[in-house]
């Protein structure tokens, strides 16, 4: 099997038991568990003397007049449109309010019953865990499944998601498996189909030339043998066909903390920092910095062509002008009691090392990552996958990920990482929304407080 880099997802039926309480779908459950007669039950004061026979049979008829007229679109799946279509039958017109009220309780009747199927979380943890990116397509409007992935807690697990609504065309119609490779920039031999229809999911596969896998979680088709290329009613024999591997991972918590920015008071390298000795242009110099933090041009290059032609002074230039206040020593003392403290950095370890030594701060750390450490600086990926190699015991879930600058932290939380953002009037502002903004780096220990509460 050519090596696997993304998964297509779907949700309902698949991923969750959204469909279970279905009139339609579900299998030996008493009549009161239905969501249509808890609709029908809710309807009442409106339908009077019209029984539940009637109205199941009408809401059926309903259903299908829509599916035939909105044929293959997202629309074709709108409860609104359902139950305005079953009322309309019944002799009742345009009740606006009642539908939407109406809805909405059918909704909130549905996620008060959705559940994840046994194993799922664990999967979509495995598959992230594994650096696998995920993409949702799914036959329906984004803001119904958007509340039900928020429900089921899944989000941090799906990078992109794709509706019919988006892609203009139900699944099998290979639109949305089209649009979801071009956000995920992957080809087809590089993805694997995961769904529980054969006539959707498994013949988008197909028709589109990707693996597939049934998952039938209700045994619905385990008799059967159709166009896909694995079926599994169990979601872990769905990893191992996949080819995921399992990791394994203690209660260990592993804080990581840029440098300048983060724990110093000077928020900028080259106008606070380098720009008290250097008399050159500022962006020039930042020009030659990045070369420099790249790997591209020696320190020695670096000095020569910003001016500079003692570099000893210049090193002690530099740590007189880097201030951490006492106030931080002191939390990192404390955070130090219950989590692994990195410092990753691309502040030069030329400089870096000899300044945390100096200044006593190198026994906070469990380990320093400076500039040069490695081949890669940020917010490259590959930095951030190079720290999980170092503490593969730790899981990503159990990382906090803390930085002023946006771009590094969301190399962090594709990874799953917690990711902190320390803003400050360098701070440059992304469209990316870090999980936390702190303004303070002394408000660390209360946001991380917070964060384990919420995940308890």
């Amino acid at each position: 099997m050519p090596k696997l880099r993304g998964v297509l997802l779907d949700l309902d039926g698949t991923l969750a038991n959204t469909e279970d309480y279905n009139y339609a779908y579900a299998t030996n459950k008493p009549v009161e568990e239905l969501l249509e007669y808890k609709l029908y039950q809710f309807l009442r004061p409106v339908l009077k003397v019209i029984s539940w026979e009637e109205f199941i049979e009408l809401y059926i008829r309903a259903n299908k007049e829509i599916k035939a007229e909105l044929h293959g679109t997202a629309a074709s799946h709108n409860r609104y449109l359902y139950i305005q279509k079953t009322l309309e039958l019944c002799g009742i017109n345009f009740v606006p309010d009642i539908i939407q009220r109406a809805v909405d309780f059918y909704f909130d009747e549905m996620l008060k019953k959705t559940v994840l199927y046994p194993g799922v979380l664990e999967g979509l943890k495995q598959m992230k865990f594994n650096q696998l990116s995920t993409c949702m397509i799914t036959d329906f409007t984004a803001d119904i499944q958007i509340r039900k992935i928020r429900k089921l807690g899944i989000m941090k697990y799906i990078d992109y998601m794709v509706t019919s609504e988006e892609a203009g065309a139900d699944k099998p119609h290979v639109e949305q498996a089209v649009l979801a490779l071009k956000k995920l920039h992957l080809r087809q031999e590089e993805v694997v189909m995961i769904g529980n229809n054969p006539k959707t999911d498994i013949e988008l596969a197909h028709r589109f030339g990707l693996r597939s896998v049934l998952f039938d979680p209700r045994g619905l088709y385990q008799n059967q043998k159709g166009k896909e290329t694995f079926y599994a009613q169990d979601f872990s024999e769905v990893m191992k066909w996949l080819g995921v591997p399992k990791v394994e991972y203690s209660r260990k918590k592993l804080l990581v903390l840029d440098f300048v920015g983060t724990l110093t008071t000077e928020k900028s390298m080259i106008e606070e920092v380098i720009g008290t000795f250097v008399r050159k242009d500022p962006a020039f110099v930042s020009a030659e910095y990045q070369l420099f933090r790249q790997g591209t041009i020696t320190e020695s290059e670096f000095w020569f062509r910003v001016g500079v032609s003692e570099v000893k002074k210049a090193h002690k230039a530099i740590d007189a002008a880097i201030t951490i206040r006492r106030s931080v020593i002191s939390l990192l003392e404390k955070l130090k009691k219950k989590y692994k403290l990195v410092l990753l950095t691309d502040f030069p370890q030329q400089w870096g090392r000899q300044i945390f030594e100096n200044r006593g701060l190198d026994r906070l750390f469990d380990r320093m990552i400076f500039g040069g450490d490695t081949d890669f600086v940020k917010p490259d990926a590959r930095l951030y996958n190079h720290l999980l190699t170092l503490y593969p015991d730790i899981s990503p879930e159990n990382i906090a990920l803390v930085d002023d600058t946006q771009q590094a932290l969301a190399s962090g939380r594709d990874l799953l990482m917690h990711t902190i953002l320390v803003e400050n009037a360098a701070s440059r502002h992304t469209a990316f929304v870090p999980d936390t903004i702190i303004k303070d780096i002394l408000d660390l220990g209360q946001a991380l407080e917070k964060n384990e509460r919420v995940n308890r």
